[in-house]
């Protein structure tokens, strides 16, 4: 659940004071969003912003309208950025394709949006298998991202038994000693994160606890 002094928490921080002047609203809605999607993260994967698809604070003004933009956020609705000086659609505004531009669309799924590979973010295939993950952060299907070098590498995630290194293991699973064993739950003890169930460790597994605060923009 989103601790009730979230808002008061970080609107400080959050919230340019020209974005206070024009009256942008905090989105409760959207912070549940946001924990929600953090919760069904697995360890070691990265994402990307439109995986929640939305900000924490939010314009009135719709679509085509006229907007200023604060740097870290602008006068635009949900769903919608400031782009020279008009509310255009972002999240929400279709599904992009192999190739096809995600600079205000969502790749589909397999996809990630490349910002390296070109001028303009199009849709790319996720890394397989032994390929480069250092720009994508995730892989294709269960695979795992993990550094190997001065690289960071797709591996096929272990199972129970097998040979591992820190976050190489499946669902459920840990790396201790070398070998993939049951992750622990909160209270036993450990010697790093992906021990836990939680995917939390402070020399003892951690509960769950909901990011609820994560800033996005």
């Amino acid at each position: 659940n989103v601790p009730e002094t979230c808002e008061a928490d970080k609107a400080e921080q959050y919230m340019p004071p020209a974005g206070a002047n024009a009256g942008l609203i905090y989105d409760a809605q959207c912070a549940g969003k946001a924990v929600a999607y953090y919760e069904s993260l697995s360890a070691c994967q990265g994402y990307q912003e439109t995986n929640a698809c939305c900000r924490l604070y939010v314009g009135t003004k719709g679509a085509g309208a006229a907007c200023d933009d604060f740097g870290d956020t602008d006068e635009c609705a949900q769903g919608l950025r400031c782009e020279g000086g008009v509310c255009t659609a972002l999240c929400g505004s279709g599904t992009a394709q192999l190739g096809q531009s995600c600079e205000t669309a969502e790749c589909a799924e397999g996809l990630w949006c490349d910002y390296y590979s070109s001028d303009t973010p199009v849709c790319s295939r996720l890394p397989g298998a032994g390929e480069s993950c250092y720009d994508s952060f995730e892989c294709e299907g269960d695979l795992r991202c993990v550094a190997v070098g001065d690289d960071d590498v797709c591996v096929v995630p272990g199972k129970l038994g097998d040979a591992c290194q820190e976050f190489t293991c499946g669902k459920g699973l840990g790396c201790f000693d070398g070998v993939c064993g049951k992750a622990k739950a909160a209270g036993n003890l450990c010697t790093s994160n992906d021990q836990c169930d939680s995917g939390a460790c402070e020399e003892v597994c951690q509960k769950p606890t909901a990011q609820a605060c994560v800033y996005f923009y």
